[in-house]
């Protein structure tokens, strides 16, 4: 029994980094652009794919086992925390750089960052305070996440308490986000709060932990329920835009009810659907390995690592030297950064693999 526990296990980890590996293309997009007239209404349809993350961490994240959970809990937050240092040291240096180069002195730029509200957005809010680095919020509110479930761990480990956190935090996503326009007030000057810890990452680990502790009844379910909740989500999430805008409502896209509804359904077939496959297989015959489940979860990492540096270093100098290439760039948004960030990342891993192996 504690070996098939333990196959289970794994397949449920290669099934997720096979899916971070396929999720990547359409994070790039949400946070870069995509080409063509309906461009933005594609990169918010993309706005699926970072609560995917968030819903698998949930999902490895919660146990059943309070010691356990906590130690998870702590493990996450140290990773997490960890890239959101790196992100925000390094995006913070070129965005530094390209101001000084554009004339900014320094004591303006220290000036403008240290203000009280803008510090306020950036430490309680996730808003990262320049134009470039938006996407390191998705780590700041998922090291937030985690450190809020340590803290409460023993809260957190009843399956009640948790729901009911979880419908409360998307009660405030909903009423801050997207019907924000419904209402006859604003938040600290906005028309709706940013994506933050409340609003989107919490949530979402909760309902990874949901996934987790009903996955057996979920199983029992045709498959064909959870694949066809991303189209329904997606078309969910095109007709409420539609809708706010006809209305003049429409503050924001960046969240939408329809993009949790496809991002569940999504991990729920892929989690799902792994250990259905798992269990036809005779418990000494290990599980397929294929190189997304190997490698995904290292190009997810680091092609969201790379990913706005490379953006800037794409951007500014094309800005000053080359416009055509700056346009481009611009235009083609998402799909030229990944392009380039998968490239970058494969060489670096073929070179070290055969450095490690001995073959240079």
């Amino acid at each position: 029994m504690e070996e098939q526990t333990i196959q289970t296990q794994e397949l449920y980890y290669r099934a997720a980094d096979t899916l971070k590996f396929w999720l990547m293309p359409f994070v790039c997009v949400a946070c870069f652009g995509f080409p063509s007239r309906y461009g933005s209404l594609v990169s918010a349809l993309c706005g699926f794919a970072p609560l995917c993350f968030y819903i698998l961490c949930g999902f490895f994240a919660f146990s059943g086992d309070a010691g356990d959970e906590r130690l998870r809990f702590k493990r996450g937050a140290g990773r997490s925390g960890l890239m959101f240092l790196i992100m925000a040291l390094v995006c913070f240096s070129v965005n530094a750089a390209f101001y000084l180069l554009r004339g900014v002195g320094v004591s303006a730029l220290l000036g403008g960052l240290l203000r009280r509200r803008v510090v306020f957005n950036f430490v309680v809010l996730s808003a990262w305070p320049f134009q470039m680095g938006d996407s390191i919020s998705f780590i700041q509110s998922l090291f937030y996440a985690y450190v809020l479930l340590f803290l409460a761990s023993g809260l957190f480990h009843s399956g009640k308490v948790r729901l009911a956190v979880m419908l409360a935090c998307f009660a405030v996503a909903l009423l801050t986000g997207e019907l924000a326009g419904l209402l006859p007030f604003r938040i600290l000057g906005y028309a709706c709060l940013p994506q933050n810890v409340v609003s989107c990452a919490l949530p979402y680990l909760l309902l990874g932990g949901l996934l987790r502790e009903k996955r057996e009844a979920m199983q029992e379910r045709p498959a064909i329920l959870w694949i066809l909740m991303v189209p329904l989500g997606l078309a969910l999430t095109c007709g409420e835009f539609w809708l706010l805008n006809a209305l003049g409502l429409l503050v924001t896209t960046a969240q939408s009810v329809g993009l949790g509804v496809a991002a569940f359904g999504l991990c729920a077939f892929v989690l799902c659907e792994c250990e259905t496959v798992g269990q036809s297989l005779p418990y000494d015959e290990p599980p397929a390995i294929s190189f997304f489940a190997v490698s995904g979860r290292y190009f997810a990492r680091n092609i969201y690592l790379i990913s706005q540096p490379v953006a800037f270093l794409l951007l500014v100098p094309a800005s000053f030297f080359l416009p055509r290439l700056a346009y481009a760039v611009q235009t083609l948004g998402g799909l030229v950064i990944y392009a380039v960030c998968f490239v970058a990342v494969f060489l670096v891993n073929a070179i070290v693999s055969s450095v490690v192996n001995g073959e240079v």
